[in-house]
């Protein structure tokens, strides 16, 4: 089980032009500008401890990291994305579920005109976790 912190406040000082741009980019993916700034890090700090990110983080990254958002800004669906990426898909035995595993191990699970990163279980989504 993943244990989830409380999030801290914290204040930046960035220039006029960055504010802008994230506050453009936010309003285009339909973000808050918090969230824009938070995966920023978030990818920094995946570079930076040297960790490669998933098939499955790019395939999310291309979509967003939005989990209803099922088109990549070039127009390729998640479906398309997975192919792409040579993803096995599978539907779960009694759940209107489906598991886009990738060669990697990691997976994308959708439901419902929703998606999330795999959990730690088969079928489970991270973000409930």
């Amino acid at each position: 089980m993943t244990v989830r912190l409380p999030k801290a406040r914290v204040t930046l000082d960035i220039d006029h032009e960055l504010l802008v741009w994230i506050t453009t980019y936010a309003k285009e993916q339909g973000k808050s500008r918090n969230e824009v700034v938070g995966e920023a890090v978030e990818r920094f700090r995946t570079a930076k401890e040297g960790r490669k990110m998933t098939t499955a983080e790019r395939v999310a990254q291309m979509l967003g990291d939005d989990g209803t958002k099922f088109e990549a800004e070039d127009g390729r669906t998640l479906d398309e994305l997975a192919e792409a990426s040579e993803a096995r898909i599978a539907k779960h035995e009694t759940e209107e579920l489906w598991r886009h595993l990738f060669p990697d191990g990691s997976a994308i699970v959708e439901q419902g005109g929703a998606w999330d990163i795999e959990g730690s279980e088969p079928f489970s989504w991270a973000g409930a976790e």
